[in-house]
Parts: structure tokens; sequence; C-alpha cells
């Protein structure tokens, strides 16, 4: 009798499944480390637009100088930890201590003020250079050596935007931020090179008013930001607040060209609005060369929900055509 060996070769697979209690995963990731996770409570992406009191303001001022815009760049009070774990967890807290904070210039980098290492790489990641990095799907954001910047400040807003829409601006952060407002979160952002804008009305009180922004130097979202150029952290541009009326324009798109023959000018101009309450308004835009009045038109709206599109087109004889030679 012959004996045969058969070799068996055994496949494991491994499914892991996450937890759940009450319909929520136990144990989830924080945010800066969850794909599924982008944004808390941040608005949607607009166009950047400063609200004016009147016509002859808008002409008359700059965006900066619009009683609806308040700059928050300066000086913050600041504090750098190496990792997570480090961190002044409490620091939004409005009792918080902030003796021996020292303060920093926002907008800027942290690492070119004393804080951190600046590093210049081409394809490498930054947080693992010298190694091929793991997916992100398996999110290999460092835990204890990731840099986080703790960033607290003070503002009082102007009595004449009491009843508006307060917005909060961020240019850019890199690369991730929770956001609060006298002690509440009013969100979370990742998306470095983008801006991130919160609506922080409901969390606003009279006087003084206290604003904390805690900052990841990585996050999963550092995987799509691997370019040939200097990495470095913190609120990298402006910070600001808007003031809105209830109703309000909230995002714009002008379109100038021409005809197909080249001689006519035609301008589009699309609007989205937001209502404060349903009801009848009047929207309308004018068109000026320096002080000139070219155009003004407008139109009667019946809103039916609290989100509305509105479209102006426009024809114009003989206009003056841009070029290379006559910009």
């Amino acid at each position: 009798m012959k004996t045969v060996l058969l070799s068996y070769a055994i496949l494991c697979i491994f499914l892991i499944i996450p937890t759940f209690v009450d319909g929520q995963e136990k144990n989830p990731p924080p945010d800066w480390k969850n794909l599924k996770i982008l944004e808390v409570n941040r608005e949607p992406p607009v166009s950047i637009i400063i609200p004016f009191n009147s016509s002859d303001e808008a002409k008359d001022l700059s965006d900066r100088e619009s009683n609806n815009y308040m700059s928050l760049n300066g000086q913050w009070l600041f504090h750098y930890s190496e990792g997570p774990a480090e961190r002044p967890e409490d620091f939004h807290d409005p009792s918080f201590d902030y003796s021996g904070w020292n303060k920093i210039e926002v907008p800027g980098n942290w690492e070119m003020q004393g804080y951190g290492m600046p590093m210049y790489l081409n394809h490498p990641f930054d947080f693992s250079p010298h190694k091929r990095p793991t997916p992100p799907v398996i999110t290999f954001i460092p835990e204890s050596n990731n840099p986080v910047g703790s960033y607290a400040r003070e503002f009082e807003i102007s009595k004449e935007w009491k009843g508006k829409e307060i917005f909060l601006h961020f240019g850019s952060v890199k690369s991730a931020m929770y956001v609060w407002v006298n002690g509440k979160k009013a969100g979370y952002s990742q998306g470095s090179k983008t801006p991130a804008v919160f609506n922080i009305t409901q969390h606003l009180k009279e006087g003084k008013n206290k604003l904390a922004v805690e900052v990841y130097r990585w996050s999963d979202g550092s995987f799509f930001e691997c370019q040939d150029f200097w990495r470095m952290s913190g609120i990298q541009r402006d910070v600001f607040l808007v003031a809105r009326t209830k109703t309000h324009v909230e995002d714009v798109k002008v379109e100038a060209t021409l005809d197909d023959l080249y001689e006519k000018g035609l301008l589009s101009v699309q609007l989205i609005l937001r209502y404060g309450k349903e009801g009848k308004y009047t929207i309308g835009f004018q068109l000026y060369e320096g002080d000139y009045l070219i155009c003004e038109t407008e139109k009667n709206i019946q809103s039916e929900d609290f989100v509305g599109r509105v479209n102006f087109e426009e024809v114009f004889a003989a206009v003056k055509q841009w070029s290379a030679e006559i910009p």
C-alpha cells in the first residue's frame, strides 16, 4: 500500500466588524483619523461675499472697511504640543487659565515662529518621509508625534450686528482643526488649502466672546496634500467675521463673454439667496464702469423655501473688448 501525503493550504480571511451601540460605532477614531468625516457644521463652499449696508457704501469702501466685516488677524494666545496626548484638552473652557502661554501671529506658520520643524519634501509624506506609508484606508497618521497647536483669543462684536447671522471664516488651516466659541463646539474641518466657514450665531453673547481653535499638523486629509513644497502648519491665512442679515445673498456667479460674432457683450449673473422667512422680496444688481452706471435691473420674487436661485441675463452693444494688447 502506498502512502499519499496531501498538503493543505489554509487561507484565513479576517473581517473586522466595528461594534455599534444604539446605532453608533463604539470607540470610533478621532475625526482627524476618520475617513468618513471631513467636516462638522461647516458651511457649504461658496464665494466669499462681504456685504455692505448700501450701494454707495460699497462703492466708497473696500471689503475690509465694511461695517459687516471684522478681522481676527493679529496676536493670539498659543500653546504647542508634540502630540495629541500632551495637548491641553480643556483649553476652550471659558474659565481656563492661560498664564504661561505665549503669543503667536495669525495668520502664520508655527514652524516659522519657533515651534516644530519646517520640512521641504517632494513626493514623500511628511509624517513618514523615510518609508512607504500605510495606505489611507488603514490611516497611518501618527498618534504620538503629531504636533497640535492650541489657539485662543477674545473678540467683541458690534452692537449693529444684533439680529444678524455671524459667520466665522478661516482662509486656510493645516491640516485639521476644531473650533469652539465660548466653550461650545462650533465645528470641525480638514482640507488645509480650502476656506472653512462656520455659522457661530447661536454661540455668541453680548460683550466679550472667546474663540478657541485646536489645529493638528497631520490628519487623514494629509494623504491628499503631498506636493513639492514646504510642509508647515497652523492658521495660514486670514481669519475674519462677517455679519449678514437673515435674508442675504449666499453665493454669486458672474459670467461676462461675447456673442458668436464677437460684437455684443453677454452678462450672466446667477445668485443663490437664503431667506430668513417666506415672503416677497426684491433683488437686483447695478453695473458700473468707474462712477458711470451702465445697467440697473431688479426682479420681484416670492420665496417658497429658505433657499432660492435668481438669474439675470443682459446684452450690451459695442462693449469694450478685453485683449492682451488692451487689457
